[in-house]
């Protein structure tokens, strides 16, 4: 299974126009997202001892500057 739907929002760099509402959405999709289709993936690679579950994230979780805040700390979220 490979997580790779995600959504990205303005190219706002500034945190303080970003919108709440926008961060929660990245945050759901993808990061929720991603952690939804793990669990549910490993729920039938376990019984079947077979499988493999792929996540992409992005360069911009791991260098500042390049994306707003809301999209780069939902892809991070995947390297913690």
């Amino acid at each position: 299974m490979i997580n790779n739907a995600g959504v990205g929002g303005s190219n706002q760099l500034k945190i303080v126009g970003t919108q709440l509402s926008e961060f929660k959405r990245m945050v759901d999709v993808n990061l929720v997202g991603a952690f939804l289709g793990t669990k549910h993936a490993a729920r039938v690679m376990i019984p079947q001892q077979s499988g493999s579950i792929i996540t992409t994230a992005s360069a911009c979780s791991v260098m500042g500057g390049m994306s707003s805040h809301a999209y780069a700390s939902s892809k991070h979220g995947w390297w913690a």
